[in-house]
């Protein structure tokens, strides 16, 4: 005899869907695909499209799924906020529709929300199937524009107790008319800053952030080029303006309130021990080792062992990109 559905979820999976033709059927199946679905999720779907075209989507196997209508001009961030506040679990997820939670995600958010982590995030990696018909040195088996933004709601997990304290994606905002430090008004926001801005609001609320492993599979497009792929990453940077605003969330977020993240700390190392290589190789080993585990152990991409070193070369030139970039963006915001 199967044990009774506690009267509270633990955990809402949410999501958004504002285009027609969003692979929201294999999204679904993911969740029912989790290795351990907990009895005491909770799925909900906001329909956004123009037609309302989910209203027939099967739900079956999925312990309580629901569609709830939205706007569908709306903004992003008030069809979240619908998402969440439409649901009652602890703990609340936000995924993207157009991604695929990995087997683990729903088990690896729950069990880490459960032991006190407040706000999470995960990481992306490309569908295998797809990388698999690119070359062996092929940039788009290893690089996404999803690498680049502080924590996104593609792939965001939080209390639900902690969005009601801050007001969820919509919530009053502390940045004002732009500022020499690189304040931004909120009418002027990207999603990527909304998303910035709500995870800045939770931190200054005392809630440090965590990398857990919650991955997401996102599809390879074969027709985007290298110039489209960096012009892809360098649109989501100006995220980092928001957090001019927040300095807490600034000293929490970025390493030493400048870096965004340890792998970029780690290829400015890797620069500095080659700018030093010609007086001693040894700093170059011992400067450029950090890199090479993170990139080879840490994050490996899709194609196998042997793939990850053919693409290396590629792959460094891509966070050396990021690295300088991003440092720039947040040494001169407004820029």
């Amino acid at each position: 005899m199967s044990a009774p559905r506690p009267a509270t979820p633990v955990l809402t999976v949410c999501t958004v869907v504002t285009t027609e033709g969003a692979p929201v059927e294999r999204w679904v199946q993911a969740l029912r695909d989790q290795l351990v679905t907990p009895r005491d999720l909770e799925v909900v779907i906001v329909d956004a499209t123009p037609d309302g075209g989910l209203r027939g989507l099967d739900l079956t196997g999925l312990p309580d799924a629901r569609v709830v209508r939205g706007k569908p001009d709306a903004p992003r961030a008030e069809l979240l906020d619908l998402a969440w506040r439409t649901g009652t679990a602890r703990g609340v997820g936000f995924l993207s529709a157009e991604d695929v939670p990995s087997p683990g995600w729903t088990e690896v958010v729950a069990r880490s929300l459960a032991r006190g982590r407040r706000v999470i995030t995960g990481a992306w990696l490309p569908i295998s199937d797809d990388a698999s018909g690119f070359g062996a040195g092929s940039f788009r088996i290893w690089a996404t524009e999803h690498e680049v933004p502080i924590m996104a709601a593609d792939n965001l997990a939080c209390l639900r107790a902690d969005l009601e304290a801050v007001g969820g994606f919509g919530g009053a905002s502390s940045v004002g008319a732009i500022t020499d430090d690189g304040g931004i008004t909120d009418d002027r926001m990207t999603d990527d800053e909304r998303d910035t801005r709500l995870v800045a609001r939770l931190v200054d609320a005392g809630v440090d952030p965590l990398w857990v492993p919650a991955y997401v599979l996102h599809d390879v497009d074969p027709t985007l080029s290298a110039r489209d792929m960096l012009a892809a990453r360098a649109r989501v940077r100006p995220a980092l303006r928001v957090l001019a605003d927040h300095p807490r969330a600034r000293a929490r977020l970025l390493l030493g309130g400048l870096i965004w993240n340890r792998r970029h700390a780690f290829t400015l190392l890797l620069l500095v021990g080659l700018a030093l290589a010609r007086r001693d190789r040894r700093l170059l080993i011992l400067l450029g080792a950090p890199w090479v585990h993170e990139r080879t152990c840490k994050t490996p991409r899709a194609g196998g062992p042997r793939r990850r070193w053919a693409v290396l070369p590629g792959v460094l030139l891509f966070d050396v990109y990021d690295a300088v970039t991003t440092l720039v963006a947040r040494l001169r915001p407004r820029a």
